[in-house]
């Protein structure tokens, strides 16, 4: 499953077991869920080049359970007898969280051209697509507690 160049409102990508996943060059924003990307028990995963938001109002609690604002999640498999893990991840030149009104100051102060090009991609929509722009109302896009987790991994 290769992924680039999308956007992701209120989206988790969630795969188990699965190998040679790439996700670039995307945007997620509006997340319903505490991970925007779960993977586990898998090979051969990238995830390189991405913009991760959250404004305040996808960081309270849903249905009564605690929410925990979190962003990608790499995990594994275990019994008494039987233990699977994720294997050969690699998460890198992605942004967690951002205010809106600062993306030029972002791309000046880091040299990835790829991670450039996905802000750029994020300002053209927030210029030219209206139904992106009023689904990042929040200049404050940076409402996260971690941004990998792994547990038992």
């Amino acid at each position: 499953m290769h992924l680039k160049y999308l956007f992701f409102d209120n989206l988790t990508i969630n795969t188990e077991s699965f190998s040679d996943i790439s996700i670039k060059n995307s945007i997620f924003y509006n997340p319903e869920t505490d991970f925007q990307i779960q993977t586990s028990r898998g090979t051969d995963v990238t995830i390189e080049h991405n913009i991760f938001l959250r404004d305040v109002a996808h960081t309270k609690a849903v249905s009564g359970n605690a929410r925990w604002n979190r962003s990608i999640y790499i995990g594994g498999y275990s019994t008494s007898s039987k233990y699977e893990h994720q294997t050969n991840t690699s998460i890198n030149e992605n942004l967690f969280g951002a205010k809106l009104n600062e993306l030029d100051a972002l791309k000046s102060i880091h040299k990835v051209p790829e991670l450039t090009e996905t802000i750029e991609l994020l300002q053209t929509a927030l210029q030219e697509n209206d139904q992106i722009k009023n689904s990042l109302q929040s200049n404050e896009q940076n409402n996260f507690t971690t941004f990998v987790n792994s547990y038992s991994t």
